[in-house]
């Protein structure tokens, strides 16, 4: 058993820092704030998503930081320390910072047109299936593994701009990473990220008569692939100075991870269309740093 963390003799500036980072969030990641539930350790955690965005951040932070709390890796935590996960976790697992470069990524894999819009399909018409699940855990370090998972098959649609014409690309099921409690300014996160595209019509007929087809169901799910957001992960009106160092680039993405996934339909939302370049392949995090080079990431929960 530990003992509990010292009082914070700094608070005031501590919640100065707290209330210039929830500012940054409710403006530009407050994607998972707004959704009122996710999973943490392998429970559920709920929050009030009534009321002002701020009362519902706040609602969010202490029923995150609580969560953590509890787990026995994270239970010796300062206070502070659990909400500026709490922080991180929500740019995390935003559009704007991580979501925004996965589109970029399947642009550049799915060789797109400069004239297709591509997109996720977010939910529309009370489809739960289609809206993204989020998730952390808590590891020895301590380390988190946030993810968010998609159980809605065919998510992933280009609109031609012309003629409004979609079309199914593939499923988007998982994206991932791995952070420290504390991370350092200027962590630079990793992420992974399962994508299976949809094959031809004639490539699915030959696989249903071709004994390749047991073949690939026996190859089980797509690898995951890694992916480096175009920034480090600090909340700049909370952290001191810019991080200096240069942009990431990435190499496009290996052939051989193209796999069979299922067919979709549904009422459309766009969730995210930004694109960016293409990204390099997964990697295991190490304890207490930032993640190391691509040799495979961990697998995803279920």
């Amino acid at each position: 058993a530990c003992s509990p963390p010292p009082a914070d003799a700094a608070e005031p500036a501590a919640v100065a820092v707290r209330r210039l980072a929830a500012e940054e969030i409710l403006r530009r990641y407050a994607d998972l704030v707004r959704v009122g539930r996710m999973t943490v350790c392998g429970r559920e955690i709920v929050w009030d998503t009534s009321g002002a965005s701020s009362q519902q951040f706040d609602n969010f932070c202490n029923a995150f930081a609580a969560a953590l709390a509890a787990a026995p890796h994270t239970c010796c935590a300062s206070d502070a320390a659990l909400h500026r996960s709490a922080h991180l976790i929500c740019k995390a697992l935003s559009i704007n910072y991580v979501l925004s470069d996965v589109m970029g990524f399947l642009r550049l894999k799915l060789k797109a047109r400069a004239s297709d819009m591509y997109t996720v399909r977010a939910g529309g018409g009370g489809d739960c299936a289609l809206r993204p699940e989020y998730g952390v855990d808590v590891h020895p370090g301590p380390l988190l593994r946030a993810d968010m998972s998609w159980r809605s098959p065919g998510n992933v649609v280009s609109y031609d701009v012309a003629t409004a014409k979609m079309r199914v690309r593939g499923t988007l099921s998982h994206v991932e990473t791995w952070l420290p409690l504390a991370p350092h300014h200027g962590f630079w996160p990793e992420y992974g990220v399962r994508f299976e595209q949809r094959r031809s019509k004639a490539t699915r007929l030959v696989s249903k008569i071709s004994c390749v087809s047991a073949a690939r169901r026996g190859r089980g799910r797509a690898p995951l692939q890694a992916l480096k957001p175009q920034a480090p992960l600090d909340l700049q009106t909370a952290e001191a100075g810019p991080q200096a160092g240069p942009r990431s680039e990435f190499a496009a993405p290996d052939s051989e991870s193209d796999v069979s996934s299922s067919e979709g339909s549904g009422e459309d939302a766009s969730l995210l269309h930004r694109a960016s370049g293409g990204r390099t392949r997964a990697a295991p995090p190490r304890a207490g740093a930032a993640l190391g080079s691509a040799r495979g990431a961990r697998p995803d929960r279920g």
